[in-house]
């Protein structure tokens, strides 16, 4: 009698758990479904600046004026784009969690390369009127200790801690490296030229000043092997390539795509990128 019992509660235990599972599963497939036919349309921005004041970056395809960045937000806004934080798209990929409703099923992450002032001075307000988040990916060797509210149009300026602090209710900082933006000899990215013991060293360096990040953009784009290794062994979970493209709930964490906004992008190219028309 006592074996029949222990027979009939493990059995019972074992439809728990089978139910259990099947539930686990029907719920993944559920999401997945979901996040199947959402896309993400990352942008990429640098250093911005007023036409009346911009005298020496004209000729700058990393220097996209502050009239069209408002136009391009201003876009944004009215068109009812869902903007989305990095942590929205790890779960998005890792997690295949859907993202928030947008119009027609395209969210946006707003991010900006280097840390330069003109995003706390010029972006930052805008971003915060329309409710908007962004990253800033930063070079964290470039970081001052003391923060200037007044922006020299003449020269490449970088948000100092102080002023990092003060806008974390928009930005979200992120790893750039420390001080491996710069190219070898032979032209290749200091991230991939150097050796693995080197490479280390840098991004613990970012990574101390930053406090933990867990996102990365690729300086110059250029990445192989190693450098993916390295960073999922220091944590980080999402990596971006400067090359453009789409995202989807299957793309792989380490190489994302990103559309760069220019100052040649018009208007009407920013709205065919946001309407998934651009290769």
């Amino acid at each position: 009698m006592g074996k029949k019992i222990c027979v009939i509660i493990c059995v019972l235990l074992l439809l728990s758990k089978c139910t259990y599972v099947f539930a686990e599963a029907n719920e993944a497939s559920k999401l997945s479904s979901i996040t199947a036919g959402q896309k993400v349309v990352v942008l990429m921005y640098h250093h911005i600046l007023p036409d009346e004041v911009n005298r020496n970056y004209r000729n700058n395809s990393a220097v996209i004026s502050l009239e069209a960045f408002k136009e391009q937000m201003k876009y944004l806004y009215e068109n009812n784009y869902n903007t989305i934080t990095m942590r929205e798209l790890e779960e998005f990929i890792y997690y295949k969690r859907p993202l928030h409703k947008s119009k027609n099923n395209i969210s946006v992450l707003i991010t900006f390369d280097d840390g330069y002032l003109s995003n706390y001075v010029w972006a930052y307000p805008i971003l915060k009127n329309y409710g908007f988040k962004a990253t800033v990916f930063s070079i964290t060797s470039a970081i001052p200790e003391k923060s200037t509210e007044i922006i020299n149009p003449d020269k490449l300026e970088r948000i100092s801690y102080e002023q990092m602090a003060a806008t974390r209710d928009v930005f979200d900082y992120e790893s750039h490296s420390h001080s491996f933006h710069k190219k070898d000899d032979n032209n290749v990215s200091y991230i991939v030229s150097k050796s693995k013991d080197e490479v280390l060293e840098d991004l613990q360096k970012s990574i101390y000043r930053l406090g933990s990040p867990r996102y990365f953009a690729y300086p110059y784009g250029e990445y192989n092997e190693q450098t993916i290794d390295i960073l999922k062994e220091l944590g980080f979970k999402l990596a971006f390539t400067i090359k453009p493209g789409y995202i989807s709930h299957d793309n792989d964490p380490y190489s994302l795509p990103r559309f760069g906004i220019y100052p040649s992008t018009s208007l009407e190219k920013f709205k065919k990128i946001l309407n998934l028309e651009v290769q």
